[in-house]
């Protein structure tokens, strides 16, 4: 149908709508994009860093050396476990927290502790053997 108001009588047809507009954005941001989202930071720029409290090298050296007595050179190798756990054990109460391992050092100190004890019964039992043996002359029961 054609508009007799229209010069050309060409059909009219409503405005276009306006351009697509974005919702407004900070300035310098990338549109369709937000800002990343970053965890708060743990600690400023140059703030120290927590320390974490080591190990006590000795009181572990101390723990594998008394395990090794049972193995090689038992009552001595017993007796370098006892000394070094104990001095481990000295060392990390030096330390105010700074050093842990206190329980490996205990346990050298007992396992070296418990090694001598053992092998000090196995010598006075090879020696009361050796004893008995003399006393009765080395000779077999006869019937």
């Amino acid at each position: 149908m054609q508009n007799p108001n229209n010069p050309n009588n060409n059909p009219q047809y409503p405005p276009p709508p306006p351009p697509y507009q974005p919702p407004a954005q900070a300035p310098g941001s990338v549109p369709g994009y937000s800002a990343p989202q970053y965890p708060p930071a743990q600690q400023p720029y140059g703030a120290p860093m927590p320390v974490v409290p080591q190990q006590n090298s000795m009181a572990l050296i101390s723990l594998i050396v008394s395990i090794a007595s049972f193995v090689t050179i038992p009552i001595i190798l017993g007796i370098v476990g006892i000394v070094l756990g104990n001095k481990a054990k000295g060392e990390i109460a030096a330390s105010n927290g700074m050093q842990t391992g206190e329980g490996l050092a205990k346990a050298g100190v007992i396992i070296g502790w418990v090694n001598i004890a053992l092998y000090g019964l196995c010598i006075c039992g090879y020696i009361a053997f050796v004893a008995v043996a003399i006393a009765t002359g080395g000779s077999s029961p006869t019937r």
